[in-house]
């Protein structure tokens, strides 16, 4: 029985140094997982060329694949210059961590400053700056601190306020 135990160790011995030393060499995983093309190209792009327009866009792509750390990481890496667009994406950034006040203060000064700076200002940012406030109002409004703490709450209060946009607009 004492041999057996003991060839037994050996060959599970030599299995594990065999995958360490053979068995562990190969291609890195992602850290986020998915189509790495258009990701690898977006973090190339912010590499060499780290500006607003570039640093928004790969922020926006780590909250499409549910990595807000990741967002954050870039956008607190990002130029100190003043962006609308990076306001926006730091306030989904903040709502995707469940900081809906913070969300909701960025929110309203990206429309305060929209609003102040008029044609300067590009319509599509000032709608989606209009109906995030909205949103994000409405969260507060019904005691929303995080998102995924209450989803039903969450999901209630995101149709009412659609609803809300969508009559208010008519």
């Amino acid at each position: 029985m004492h041999k057996l135990v003991f060839v037994l160790n050996g060959v599970l011995l030599s299995g594990v140094l065999t995958v360490l030393f053979v068995g562990s060499e190969g291609v890195a995983s992602p850290v986020v997982p998915g189509e790495p093309s258009d990701l690898s190209k977006l973090e190339a792009s912010v590499a060499a060329s780290p500006d607003a327009e570039n640093v928004a866009a790969l922020a926006s792509k780590y909250l499409e694949r549910e990595q807000p750390g990741l967002a954050q990481a870039v956008l607190d890496s990002a130029p100190e210059a003043s962006s609308l667009h990076l306001s926006h994406v730091r306030s989904r950034v903040a709502l995707a961590q469940g900081r809906v006040d913070e969300a909701l203060e960025i929110s309203q000064a990206t429309l305060r400053e929209c609003e102040a700076q008029g044609s300067d200002c590009p319509s599509w940012l000032y709608a989606k700056s209009i109906h995030q406030a909205h949103v994000l109002s409405a969260m507060k409004g019904a005691g929303v601190q995080d998102p995924k703490d209450d989803r039903g709450l969450t999901q209630a209060v995101l149709v009412s306020a659609l609803q809300d946009v969508r009559v208010g607009g008519l």
